[in-house]
């Protein structure tokens, strides 16, 4: 695995089998470990299961710390 340390200090691990991602562990706010388990990557996507619904609340936070 690889190890990357975020700007709040947080290590990540990206788990490979060969050249293949294959599971991430981040940190969670309450100091467990999340766990990915990588089954499919592809470079396509349905943009529909990312539309919110309509009135939803959404909030920008590209400047929050």
């Amino acid at each position: 695995y690889e190890l990357f340390k975020s700007s709040q200090g947080d290590v990540i691990k990206f788990f490979y089998s060969g050249n293949k991602l294959i599971g991430i562990e981040a940190p969670a706010k309450d100091g467990s470990d999340n766990t990915l388990e990588i089954e499919e990557l592809s470079l396509g996507f349905n943009a529909k299961l990312f539309e919110l619904p309509a009135g939803y609340p959404q909030f920008d936070l590209s400047e929050a710390e």
